[in-house]
């Protein structure tokens, strides 16, 4: 049987407590003091409130633990959740580097831009797995009424690992045209390929980062411009579409300059044969594709026709079946812990 880990980040700690040398005893007497449900063990240097934050996840392994063993979740590698104060849940147990914040990570920064949102982030490459995807969303503090709107107090990210082919046959199984006659590009906000139909194999050097290898060289490779450079093309002219952004890399003293694509965008773009880019010299070549955002995701679909065959046009309202909107609802619902084979008929 797996278990679950808990992690306190070193935000959950008072200045004296991280001054000290850790030791076993330490440890165990953290320990103590966070299991005890009266409260009558004395405070050794934990912040205020963390103990809280971990009462009110100690729930949530068993669910996923029996979760885990009813469905199939043989592209789920791990779970894991994390709240503002720095108390970070895992299942199965995974051995956290030191001084890892997780409220700096993406995965729970990206969650937090965009409350009420499934964000998806990477992919990433891990050892002995291949390319990884984090899919994450924000769990509001608990109020009398069940509703909630982006505007509330966000109380921690909830996210799962998953390995890219978990879109892939998503996308296969959910979508007719995805398998039959057109190929289906998954991507982000940010313009990184989640799902592109065909297999991306990525080699270059790895280092490791929180139990999977980060590559660098791997970031720009994963990216829309590098992998669909004739789509990508067309869509960096859609002003209404596209965003021009730019931010100041202080440790290298440069300024960076990057697209972004508009998620609050609610039209389907259409991208017809040989098209004619406004970029002066570019045109894209024999494609046709039709580009729809992903409600409540920060996700966009691409439908590419590479024969440019308009003979059998695609209605872009009706290619997401009900299936896909209901996976989308249960994940957002049930914080990433619903059953996914449901979905891979």
């Amino acid at each position: 049987m797996k278990l679950g880990g808990v992690y306190l980040s070193p935000s959950c700690f008072t200045v004296s407590s991280l001054q000290r040398p850790p030791s076993p005893q330490w440890i165990a007497n953290y320990w103590v003091y966070l299991g005890d449900p009266f409260g009558l063990i004395r405070n050794t240097g934990i912040r205020l409130s963390v103990r809280e934050h971990v009462g009110a996840l100690s729930g949530i392994i068993p669910h996923w633990r029996d979760k885990t063993a009813s469905d199939s979740h043989e592209f789920v590698l791990r779970r894991y959740i994390a709240t503002s104060r720095g108390v970070m849940i895992t299942y199965p147990a995974t051995v956290i580097r030191d001084n890892y914040e997780p409220d700096l990570q993406l995965w729970y920064v990206r969650a937090n831009e965009f409350p009420g949102r499934i964000v998806v982030t990477g992919p990433f490459l891990e050892d002995n797995v291949g390319q990884v995807v984090t899919i994450s969303t924000a769990v509001f503090e608990g109020q009398a009424g069940s509703m909630h709107n982006s505007k509330d107090q966000v109380f921690a990210v909830v996210a799962m690992d998953v390995t890219v082919g978990f879109f892939s046959k998503l996308l296969r199984s959910a979508i007719n045209v995805c398998r039959e006659s057109r190929r289906c590009v998954l991507f982000d906000d940010l313009g990184n390929v989640i799902s592109r139909g065909i297999e991306t194999s990525v080699s270059s050097k790895k280092t490791r980062s929180y139990g999977r290898s980060v590559s660098w060289n791997a970031v720009e490779r994963f990216h829309i411009s590098y992998l669909e450079p004739q789509l990508a093309t067309y869509l960096i002219t859609k002003t209404k579409f596209v965003q021009k952004k730019q931010c100041m890399q202080w440790a290298t003293r440069s300024v960076e300059r990057f697209f972004r694509f508009n998620i609050s965008y609610s039209d389907a773009l259409t991208i017809p044969c040989d098209d004619i880019s406004s970029l002066p010299g570019m045109k894209l070549g024999s494609i046709r594709a039709e580009v729809i955002p992903v409600p409540q995701t920060n996700l966009f679909l691409a439908l590419i026709n590479e024969s440019c065959d308009p003979q059998h046009p695609i209605q872009v309202l009706s290619i997401l079946p009900i299936s896909f909107f209901t996976f989308i609802s249960c994940l957002r619902k049930k914080n990433h812990i619903c059953g996914l084979s449901q979905y891979f008929t």
